[in-house]
């Protein structure tokens, strides 16, 4: 934990004490200081040094900076950078409540991830394969390895819920244990896997890429006719929402 030494309140240059030490994603950059004679509120501001490059990118925008008071005298300092800042450390100081302390931030590669459509609506039935097109983009700063083969589970719309209330609903009878009747209600309600392979656009996508992908889906075997099941399509920390109908012609649509 850094500390900021104690001084008149006109600007002091400590470059002699340790820097402040952040690291994680661009805008998730956080520290803890200890600034004993400080109030509940801190007033900050964030420079970068002028030389503050990585590997031939100009520096990027002022970084803005939060404090939060966790203690009296010890403050939680968050940096935010852009999500496309390069990965590297960036140097800079910080000025807290009229005193100067260096900082060095350690931007971590961090991918960020859309897609258009964001959300789909397939219309299948038991064991359909189906063919799917998207658009990905990074927005951030690491590369993303688009799979080439994945799978998600499916649960009727409201079958938790559903299993729950039966679950609660349903007396105990020759030693039946709730949490046995709720878990043969959720294997009612599990629509099974989708099994989906990536058939054009796997691999890496660079830091501002814009590809597009094209799936093939092979609807699980055990899905009932008339009933709406959902899911979740998960790239890195993407998740597109995914609904299953088996009750309509079978097309495959995005939603929006």
């Amino acid at each position: 934990m850094g500390e900021v030494q104690k001084g008149s309140s006109a600007l002091a240059q400590s470059d002699s004490l340790e820097p402040i030490k952040f690291s994680g994603p661009a805008r998730q950059l956080e520290a803890i200081v200890s600034i004993p004679d400080a109030g509940r509120f801190l007033c900050v501001n964030a420079t970068l040094e002028a030389s503050s490059s990585y590997q031939g990118h100009e520096s990027p925008p002022q970084p803005l900076v939060f404090a939060r008071q966790l203690a009296p005298g010890i403050f939680r300092l968050k940096l935010k950078f852009p999500t496309s800042t390069p990965a590297g450390v960036y140097l800079g100081s910080l000025e807290l409540d009229g005193r100067r302390q260096r900082f060095e931030a350690d931007v971590k590669p961090w991918p960020k991830l859309s897609a258009s459509p964001n959300s789909l609506a397939l219309r299948g039935g038991a064991g359909d394969q189906l063919s799917v097109e998207l658009t990905l983009v990074n927005g951030g700063n690491g590369d993303y390895d688009i799979p080439a083969a994945a799978a998600i589970g499916l649960f009727s719309d409201g079958g938790v819920e559903a299993a729950l209330g039966k679950a609660y609903r349903t007396r105990d009878s020759d030693g039946e244990r709730w949490i046995d009747r709720l878990g043969a209600n959720l294997t009612e309600e599990h629509g099974g896997l989708v099994h989906i392979r990536v058939v054009e656009g796997a691999g890496p996508l660079r830091p501002g890429e814009m590809r597009a992908i094209r799936l093939h889906l092979r609807l699980p075997e055990q899905l009932r006719m008339e009933k709406l099941y959902i899911g979740a399509l998960e790239f890195g920390d993407l998740a597109l929402p995914l609904e299953v109908d088996t009750s309509k012609s079978f097309a495959t649509e995005a939603l929006r």
